[in-house]
């Protein structure tokens, strides 16, 4: 029997395509500023930001998602997002809006293909299907690892 739940989401977009994560895992979107290099971090990392006194690793969703690279522009926003292991940036084109909606949570089922470990389930709106992203799962336990080994105070 598939699960279904009553969720507040926060919809983004990169490449004019729509993404959504909870929103009991954001803290707060900010504007882009100019993002600080980290030698050694995981290839999904571009870097840190120094937020309210806290250094933030800030990371590519562009990358993590497949999508064509390009540099970050002063219109995109950072998503603050927590997770239990630890907070990140998340780089994105916009941020487009809040709503509540229900979800399915039977994606674990193989109905879509692989990397659907970073899917937390997945909404039906009027305009299409609305993937929704697992912050904790956006770094897997290597790149974990890697962002520990070149943030040793993180």
């Amino acid at each position: 029997m598939q699960e279904v739940t009553e969720v507040q989401l926060l919809r983004f977009s990169l490449d004019e395509q729509s993404y959504a994560i909870e929103l009991d895992s954001i803290r707060k979107v900010l504007r882009t500023v100019a993002i600080c290099p980290i030698p050694q971090a995981p290839h999904a990392i571009c870097g840190v930001i120094n937020v309210q006194g806290k250094l933030l690793p800030v990371v590519d969703l562009r990358q993590k998602f497949g999508l064509p690279p390009r540099p970050p522009h002063i219109e995109d926003r950072l998503i603050w997002a927590s997770c239990t292991r630890l907070d990140l940036l998340l780089l994105v084109d916009s941020v487009d809006d809040v709503f509540c909606t229900t979800v399915s949570e039977s994606i674990a089922n193989g109905i879509l293909p692989s990397p659907s470990a970073m899917l937390k389930g997945i909404a039906s709106l009027p305009d299409g299907i609305l993937l929704i992203h697992d912050v904790s799962a956006l770094l897997n336990l290597n790149e974990q690892k890697e962002l520990r080994d070149a943030m040793p105070d993180h």
